[in-house]
């Protein structure tokens, strides 16, 4: 374990990038699948685990440096997808439910699996809704229970 003590020096790499590849270190070339929420998701960082024999996959913003400009600003209607990949196989994904939802994955391809037997929705945001943990599911519970009081 690390103890933050103020700014450090980072190798030609982003902080996001620089903390993953710091608290994964013990766990790479492993072939092991990182899941990590829009903040850490980059295709910098994908490329670094790719590097190390490791997946990833998740949620990622649109206004990150690298995503085709081709997927992030195509406009959608609701159940439409669209996706690129590039010569190292990262995929990026975007699919319309209620609101665009930008996915990264070196482990899957832009399919589709049919759900409850109406609908269908990209294997990455199946994979990563089973697999998220942490803050992801607490801020999905968070946001269900609004305070509203005021406190001081």
């Amino acid at each position: 374990m690390k103890v933050y003590a103020g700014k450090e020096e980072r190798c030609e790499t982003d902080l996001a990038t620089s903390v993953v590849l710091t608290l994964m270190d013990q766990y790479l070339d492993a072939g092991r699948t990182l899941v990590t929420d829009n903040f850490y998701t980059s295709t910098h960082l994908a490329c670094k685990l790719l590097d190390r024999k490791t997946h990833l996959v998740g949620t990622v913003r649109s206004n990150r440096k690298g995503l085709p400009p081709s997927v992030t600003s195509a406009k959608l209607n609701k159940g439409e997808t669209i996706a690129a990949q590039n010569t190292k196989g990262i995929v990026v994904q975007k699919w319309k439910d209620r609101t665009d939802v930008l996915t990264l994955s070196i482990k899957h391809l832009d399919s589709m699996i049919e759900v409850e037997g109406k609908s269908k929705k990209p294997e990455m945001v199946l994979f990563y809704n089973r697999t998220k943990q942490g803050i992801d599911i607490s801020d999905q519970l968070a946001s269900y229970h609004t305070c509203l009081r005021k406190t001081i």
